[in-house]
């Protein structure tokens, strides 16, 4: 594997989820608290 291409590539990567950072980070959240109440919920059943 060519580590100039991967490099360039990774940077071009991390600067694209940079800027889809917000909505990662929106999505992640949303995923505990799911998990969370899931947990909850299967807990008092």
């Amino acid at each position: 594997m060519d580590l100039n291409n991967f490099k360039r590539d990774y940077k071009f990567k991390s600067e694209e989820s940079y800027s889809d950072g917000r909505r990662n980070k929106t999505l992640i959240v949303s995923c505990i608290v799911i998990i969370i109440v899931l947990y909850y919920v299967f807990k008092y059943i």
